[in-house]
């Protein structure tokens, strides 16, 4: 889903409750004495609130951006044919949360030939092991962060490369 898409969402929220709030408002005021009008109230403060959230929400949409770097992205060598690479949330502040992550893999330190990458989806562990790789052969790791607004930028594995071996 689009931000676009959220935000005209949470538009339409805002807008549908104001006018129930309205409505409720004037139901209110006209039957201040009956014995509906506490019930009323009561719906009143559970729509109110419920506004508040719905412009919460789209202000944090709006003024959000895309993550910062993972921080402390570490590589090491698994075995003789893997890699895996640990990492943490990065430190960015006014972003939205994090919905993934991007491990990209490459023989090359700038990138320009790309050997591989993995989507991490929903993730509880930030950790990735890299199978499949070939004995001896340098690999560069990186990993970005995604949010609403898109791909942050890479981080680079300290160290900057590893080795698959038997150790």
């Amino acid at each position: 889903v689009s931000v676009e898409t959220r935000v005209r969402h949470l538009t339409n929220l805002i807008q549908q409750t104001e006018g129930l709030l309205n409505d409720l408002s004037s139901e209110t005021l006209s039957n201040t004495l009956s014995h509906g009008s506490a019930e009323k109230q009561k719906q009143r403060g559970v729509w109110e609130s419920r506004y508040k959230l719905y412009k919460q929400m789209k202000a944090q949409v709006e003024t959000a951006t895309v993550p910062g770097p993972p921080i402390n992205v570490c590589l090491t060598v698994t075995s003789s044919t893997s890699l895996t690479v640990t990492f943490q949330e990065p430190l960015s502040v006014n972003s939205a949360l994090i919905t993934g992550y991007k491990v990209e893999w490459s023989c090359l330190m700038d990138f320009s030939v790309d050997c591989g990458e993995l989507i991490l989806e929903g993730v509880s562990t930030l950790r990735c092991t890299i199978t499949g790789l070939r004995t001896g052969q340098v690999y560069y790791v990186r990993v970005s962060a995604a949010n609403m607004k898109g791909w942050g930028c890479p981080q680079a594995a300290r160290p900057a490369f590893a080795i698959p071996s038997s150790k």
